[in-house]
Order: C-alpha cells, then structure tokens, then sequence
C-alpha cells in the first residue's frame, strides 16, 4: 500500500470524503466536523492526520496559512471538543474541486460576496472571532 495507504488509514479518508459531501466549497473545515464519525470508527490520531494531508494532495482541501519569513504556517484554532481541553486544530477550506460521483462544484453564494477566491475563508473573520493564531 502506498501514501500512507494502511486499512486504517483508509477508512480514516473514506469517513472524510463522505463528509466532504455535505461541505460548499470555500466553507472553513478542521478536524472537529468530522470528529464524532471518526470517533465511532475509533481512529486514531495518525490515520485522521493522514486523511487531511491526503485530502489536501487530492485537492478536495486546502489549509489555511500565511507565510512568515519565508515559511508557511498554518493557522489554527481552538477545538470545540472538550476532551481535547483547549487544544489547537488547523484551519481548512473546502476547493471547488469535485469529489468522486459529485457534480462540478463552485463557490458559495456566500463566498462570492467577499470576493474570495477557491480555498479561502474570510481570514479577517476568522481572527477576530476564532482567535486564530499563526
């Protein structure tokens, strides 16, 4: 098997895309609106990383980020789990790009109005209400 193609790891990224499903492109996404599924398939932390980065190999994904000196980073959150007691999750968006079986996808009318491009959140938003940090 290979990118990190383990029986775990696929089920980790099958759980995902189903959920993508449900998800307009541009919508922010972290690890915390797919947790309760990934939960029930008691996976762990590796395989729910692995399906992000494989999300965002895809294209399905892009995570959200600024360069500082140089280098990328990418901004996070806080959880809205409680058991992961203050903990930080990085900060997605949903691309236009089409899951397997879906129709061609574009932006949410939403999205359009702030004139933000494929894989952007209203970052200013973000700040200001989420707390991101970088």
């Amino acid at each position: 098997m290979s990118r990190g193609k383990t029986p775990g790891a696929e089920e980790a990224y099958r759980i995902l895309v189903a959920t993508l499903r449900g998800v307009y492109a541009g919508e922010r996404w972290t690890m915390d609106a797919w947790r309760e599924q990934a939960d029930l398939a008691q996976l762990s932390s590796r395989e729910k990383a692995r399906a992000h980065e494989r999300a965002c190999e895809d294209g399905y994904l892009v995570a959200l980020g600024a360069v500082v000196g140089g280098v990328f980073h990418t901004f996070s959150i806080r959880s809205t789990h409680k058991a992961g007691h203050g903990r930080r999750v990085i900060v997605y968006a949903r691309t236009t790009k089409s899951l397997p079986g879906q129709p061609a996808m574009e932006l949410h009318h939403e999205h359009h109005s702030t004139g933000q491009v494929e894989g952007q959140a209203n970052l200013l938003e973000l700040v200001k209400e989420e707390g991101v940090t970088v």
